[in-house]
């Protein structure tokens, strides 16, 4: 039972914290959907199939360039997500930001939009090194967090 309902805690916790952003919700679907399609077992083959219909029709229904577009522009995720999805291309990517910027501006994207994406997804020019200044500045804010967190416990003593 707990191999089953731990993986929703788990996403219940994520998704409903104050700080849930859009990306989040791709990966707790990744999460979950990897977790259910891992279980083997031939007691499990039931469950199995009704978690992961119902997580594909979900996904289905969501609006899934917004949550796949919000993925890859955390700097922190980029494109590690999609790391084995061959369809996964600039030109792929530049259409996606494209139809969504005509649907959140309500108008034609800027005529470099394609060598922007194209520039970030291979982090280069005014992109480059982004991966690496995120995960030092997601390393700092962590320590700095810990630090305070410590220090609150010191000054409780």
């Amino acid at each position: 039972m707990r191999l089953h309902l731990e993986p929703f805690a788990i996403a219940c916790n994520t998704l409903q914290s104050a700080h849930a952003r859009l990306d989040d919700v791709v990966m707790v679907y990744g999460e979950l959907y990897m977790h259910f399609s891992n279980l083997n077992s031939p007691e499990d083959t039931f469950i199995r199939q009704r978690i992961l219909t119902s997580l594909e029709r979900r996904w289905a229904a969501l609006d899934q360039e917004a949550f796949l577009a919000a993925t890859l522009l955390n700097p922190l995720l980029h494109r590690s997500p999609f790391a084995e999805i061959q369809e996964f291309t600039v030109v792929q990517v530049y259409l996606w930001m494209k139809r969504l910027w005509i649907r959140f501006f309500a108008k034609e994207p800027p005529v470099d939009l394609f060598n922007q994406v194209k520039q970030y997804l291979n982090e280069e020019k005014k992109f480059a090194g982004i991966s690496e200044t995120a995960q030092a500045i997601a390393n700092a804010s962590f320590k700095e967090v810990s630090n305070i967190g410590l220090y609150s416990i010191i000054l409780r003593l």
